[in-house]
């Protein structure tokens, strides 16, 4: 498979996802300002991978987004108790991975002090 045909194939996964986070968030029982802003955002998010020249890299990180976002909707979007989130912040802290200052994931992008709060939410690398 060459490299065009893996990035129409990430695409189309990319997109089956979407439609599965929509599906999950008409599903959770809060107020229909907040559905349509997730809508949103997620529709956002599909015009960047449609329109994206960044290569196979952005379009893994994007995937991962979509994983964690989906796995959070599947937690109703609860957040973990703090003692939790800070276990797992500090594994991503003593992790090479993470880019300071930002505290950001190399491996899927993400802002670590934000996912680690994140029900649901898992590391990459399989570390928590």
């Amino acid at each position: 498979m060459d490299d065009l045909e893996k990035v129409k194939n990430d695409v189309s996964l990319l997109i089956n996802q979407l439609k599965e986070v929509r599906e999950d968030i008409k599903k959770l029982k809060t107020p229909n300002l907040v559905k349509r802003k997730l809508d949103s955002a997620l529709s956002v998010l599909l015009v960047l991978i449609i329109s994206s020249k960044e290569g196979t890299t952005f379009l893994k990180r994007l995937k991962m987004f979509f994983l964690t976002l989906k796995n959070w909707a599947k937690n109703g979007f609860k957040f973990e108790d703090e003692k939790e989130s800070l276990r797992k912040l500090e594994i991503c802290l003593a992790c090479p991975e993470l880019k300071q200052p930002q505290r950001q994931c190399s491996v899927c992008g993400c802002m670590m002090e934000k996912k680690t709060k994140m029900k649901g939410a898992s590391c990459p690398l399989k570390k928590w």
